[in-house]
Protein backbone atom coordinates (compact mmCIF):
# COMPACT_ATOMS: atom_id res chain seq x y z
CA UNK A 1 0.00 0.00 0.00
CA UNK A 2 2.79 2.37 0.93
CA UNK A 3 4.73 1.54 -2.25
CA UNK A 4 1.70 1.94 -4.49
CA UNK A 5 0.89 5.30 -2.87
CA UNK A 6 4.35 6.72 -3.47
CA UNK A 7 5.13 5.09 -6.83
CA UNK A 8 3.60 7.93 -8.93
CA UNK A 9 5.71 10.46 -7.02
CA UNK A 10 8.82 8.37 -7.56
CA UNK A 11 8.11 8.11 -11.30
CA UNK A 12 7.57 11.85 -11.61
CA UNK A 13 10.79 12.50 -9.69
CA UNK A 14 12.77 10.22 -12.00
CA UNK A 15 11.14 11.90 -14.96
CA UNK A 16 12.32 15.31 -13.79
CA UNK A 17 15.79 13.97 -13.07
CA UNK A 18 15.94 12.48 -16.56
CA UNK A 19 14.82 15.77 -18.11
CA UNK A 20 17.43 17.73 -16.15
CA UNK A 21 20.14 15.24 -17.13
CA UNK A 22 19.08 15.54 -20.78
CA UNK A 23 19.25 19.33 -20.57
CA UNK A 24 22.68 19.27 -19.00
CA UNK A 25 23.98 16.88 -21.65
CA UNK A 26 22.58 19.10 -24.40
CA UNK A 27 24.31 22.17 -22.96
CA UNK A 28 27.57 20.23 -22.55
CA UNK A 29 27.43 18.94 -26.13
CA UNK A 30 26.74 22.45 -27.47
CA UNK A 31 29.71 23.80 -25.52
CA UNK A 32 31.88 20.99 -26.87
CA UNK A 33 30.87 21.80 -30.45
CA UNK A 34 31.57 25.51 -29.92
CA UNK A 35 34.95 24.75 -28.36
CA UNK A 36 36.00 22.56 -31.29
CA UNK A 37 34.92 25.21 -33.82
CA UNK A 38 36.79 27.95 -31.93
CA UNK A 39 39.93 25.84 -31.79
CA UNK A 40 39.71 25.15 -35.52
CA UNK A 41 39.07 28.78 -36.40
CA UNK A 42 42.06 29.99 -34.38
CA UNK A 43 44.51 27.57 -35.95
CA UNK A 44 46.95 29.18 -38.34
CA UNK A 45 46.77 26.24 -40.71
CA UNK A 46 43.32 24.61 -40.48
CA UNK A 47 42.93 20.96 -41.43
CA UNK A 48 42.47 21.23 -45.20
CA UNK A 49 44.69 18.55 -46.71
CA UNK A 50 46.34 15.35 -45.55
CA UNK A 51 49.15 13.72 -47.47
CA UNK A 52 48.21 15.74 -50.53
CA UNK A 53 44.51 14.82 -50.42
CA UNK A 54 41.58 16.93 -49.22
CA UNK A 55 41.11 16.09 -45.54
CA UNK A 56 37.33 16.07 -45.95
CA UNK A 57 37.48 13.02 -48.22
CA UNK A 58 39.37 11.09 -45.55
CA UNK A 59 37.46 12.35 -42.51
CA UNK A 60 34.05 11.70 -44.00
CA UNK A 61 34.88 7.99 -44.20
CA UNK A 62 35.41 7.93 -40.44
CA UNK A 63 31.94 9.43 -39.95
CA UNK A 64 30.36 7.04 -42.46
CA UNK A 65 31.78 4.05 -40.55
CA UNK A 66 31.68 5.27 -36.95
CA UNK A 67 28.21 6.82 -36.86
CA UNK A 68 26.25 3.72 -37.96
CA UNK A 69 28.53 1.47 -35.87
CA UNK A 70 27.92 3.64 -32.82
CA UNK A 71 24.18 3.64 -33.51
CA UNK A 72 24.13 -0.17 -33.61
CA UNK A 73 26.19 -0.50 -30.42
CA UNK A 74 24.13 2.04 -28.49
CA UNK A 75 20.89 0.39 -29.58
CA UNK A 76 22.17 -3.04 -28.57
CA UNK A 77 23.24 -1.68 -25.19
CA UNK A 78 19.84 -0.09 -24.66
CA UNK A 79 17.91 -3.25 -25.51
CA UNK A 80 20.07 -6.10 -24.14
CA UNK A 81 21.43 -5.87 -20.58
CA UNK A 82 24.19 -8.42 -21.32
CA UNK A 83 25.51 -6.29 -24.17
CA UNK A 84 25.11 -3.17 -22.05
CA UNK A 85 27.37 -4.58 -19.32
CA UNK A 86 30.15 -5.26 -21.83
CA UNK A 87 29.96 -2.48 -24.43
CA UNK A 88 28.26 0.52 -22.82
CA UNK A 89 31.48 2.48 -22.25
CA UNK A 90 32.80 1.70 -25.74
CA UNK A 91 29.58 3.01 -27.27
CA UNK A 92 29.82 6.19 -25.17
CA UNK A 93 33.44 6.75 -26.27
CA UNK A 94 32.53 6.22 -29.94
CA UNK A 95 29.59 8.63 -29.66
CA UNK A 96 31.95 11.24 -28.20
CA UNK A 97 34.42 10.69 -31.06
CA UNK A 98 31.62 11.17 -33.62
CA UNK A 99 30.62 14.48 -32.00
CA UNK A 100 34.25 15.68 -32.05
CA UNK A 101 34.91 14.58 -35.64
CA UNK A 102 31.71 16.04 -37.07
CA UNK A 103 32.62 19.78 -36.91
CA UNK A 104 36.18 18.98 -38.01
CA UNK A 105 34.80 17.15 -41.04
CA UNK A 106 32.32 19.89 -41.93
CA UNK A 107 34.98 22.59 -41.62
CA UNK A 108 37.25 20.62 -43.95
CA UNK A 109 34.27 20.27 -46.28
CA UNK A 110 33.73 24.03 -46.31
CA UNK A 111 37.39 24.48 -47.30
CA UNK A 112 36.93 22.00 -50.16
CA UNK A 113 33.59 23.51 -51.18
CA UNK A 114 35.29 26.82 -52.00
CA UNK A 115 37.67 25.09 -54.40
CA UNK A 116 35.29 23.02 -56.51
CA UNK A 117 32.48 23.92 -58.84
CA UNK A 118 29.14 24.39 -57.09
CA UNK A 119 26.00 22.53 -58.14
CA UNK A 120 22.60 21.82 -56.54
CA UNK A 121 23.73 18.42 -55.25
CA UNK A 122 26.76 20.00 -53.57
CA UNK A 123 24.53 22.60 -51.92
CA UNK A 124 22.31 19.81 -50.59
CA UNK A 125 25.34 17.87 -49.38
CA UNK A 126 26.74 20.90 -47.56
CA UNK A 127 23.39 21.67 -45.92
CA UNK A 128 22.87 18.10 -44.74
CA UNK A 129 26.44 17.95 -43.48
CA UNK A 130 25.96 21.08 -41.39
CA UNK A 131 22.89 19.56 -39.72
CA UNK A 132 24.54 16.26 -38.78
CA UNK A 133 26.07 17.73 -35.61
CA UNK A 134 22.58 17.71 -34.07
CA UNK A 135 22.15 14.02 -34.88
CA UNK A 136 25.61 13.30 -33.45
CA UNK A 137 24.73 15.17 -30.26
CA UNK A 138 21.47 13.22 -30.01
CA UNK A 139 23.44 9.98 -30.34
CA UNK A 140 25.79 11.10 -27.57
CA UNK A 141 22.89 12.02 -25.29
CA UNK A 142 21.20 8.62 -25.61
CA UNK A 143 24.57 6.87 -25.17
CA UNK A 144 25.00 8.81 -21.91
CA UNK A 145 21.48 7.88 -20.80
CA UNK A 146 22.21 4.20 -21.47
CA UNK A 147 25.39 4.58 -19.40
CA UNK A 148 23.28 6.02 -16.56
CA UNK A 149 21.01 2.98 -16.76
CA UNK A 150 24.06 0.71 -16.57
CA UNK A 151 25.55 2.53 -13.58
CA UNK A 152 22.27 2.37 -11.68
CA UNK A 153 22.01 -1.35 -12.38
CA UNK A 154 25.60 -1.95 -11.31
CA UNK A 155 24.88 -0.23 -7.99
CA UNK A 156 21.73 -2.30 -7.45
CA UNK A 157 19.60 0.81 -7.84
CA UNK A 158 18.01 0.00 -11.16
CA UNK A 159 15.67 2.54 -12.71
CA UNK A 160 11.98 1.67 -13.16
CA UNK A 161 11.24 -0.43 -16.22
CA UNK A 162 9.19 2.38 -17.69
CA UNK A 163 12.15 4.75 -17.71
CA UNK A 164 14.48 2.05 -19.06
CA UNK A 165 11.96 1.41 -21.84
CA UNK A 166 11.75 5.12 -22.60
CA UNK A 167 15.55 5.29 -22.85
CA UNK A 168 15.50 2.33 -25.24
CA UNK A 169 12.85 3.98 -27.45
CA UNK A 170 14.78 7.27 -27.52
CA UNK A 171 17.97 5.38 -28.34
CA UNK A 172 16.40 3.52 -31.25
CA UNK A 173 14.91 6.75 -32.62
CA UNK A 174 18.20 8.68 -32.34
CA UNK A 175 20.19 5.80 -33.85
CA UNK A 176 17.87 5.38 -36.82
CA UNK A 177 17.79 9.14 -37.42
CA UNK A 178 21.60 9.43 -37.33
CA UNK A 179 22.04 6.44 -39.67
CA UNK A 180 19.48 7.76 -42.16
CA UNK A 181 21.11 11.19 -42.10
CA UNK A 182 24.53 9.66 -42.79
CA UNK A 183 23.01 7.87 -45.79
CA UNK A 184 21.43 11.09 -47.07
CA UNK A 185 24.70 12.98 -46.69
CA UNK A 186 26.66 10.26 -48.46
CA UNK A 187 24.14 10.00 -51.29
CA UNK A 188 24.12 13.76 -51.91
CA UNK A 189 27.92 13.80 -51.82
CA UNK A 190 28.11 10.98 -54.36
CA UNK A 191 25.60 12.74 -56.61
CA UNK A 192 27.65 15.92 -56.35
CA UNK A 193 30.83 14.14 -57.45
CA UNK A 194 29.03 12.32 -60.26
CA UNK A 195 27.43 15.59 -61.41
CA UNK A 196 30.90 17.11 -61.68
CA UNK A 197 32.38 14.09 -63.48
CA UNK A 198 29.49 13.73 -65.93
CA UNK A 199 29.59 17.46 -66.64
CA UNK A 200 33.29 17.33 -67.45
CA UNK A 201 32.77 14.26 -69.63
CA UNK A 202 30.03 16.01 -71.60
CA UNK A 203 32.21 19.09 -72.10
CA UNK A 204 35.14 16.93 -73.23
CA UNK A 205 33.00 15.09 -75.78
CA UNK A 206 31.64 18.39 -77.06
CA UNK A 207 35.17 19.76 -77.46
CA UNK A 208 36.29 16.63 -79.28
CA UNK A 209 33.28 16.93 -81.57
CA UNK A 210 34.19 20.52 -82.39
CA UNK A 211 37.78 19.69 -83.35
CA UNK A 212 37.05 16.43 -85.21
CA UNK A 213 37.46 16.59 -89.01
CA UNK A 214 34.29 17.12 -90.96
Amino acid sequence: MFVSRWSPIVRVSFGWLGALSLLRLSVLSAKLRTLVRVRLSTRKYPMSTFNGLPAHILLVHFIVVLAPLTAVLVTACAVWPAVRRRLVWLSLVLATVVVILTPITTDAGEWLEKRVGRNPDLNTHAHLGDTFIYFAIGLLIVAALVAVVHVREARSRALPRLLVGMVAVLTIAASVAATVQVYRIGESGSRSVWHDVSGRSARTQADLGDISPK
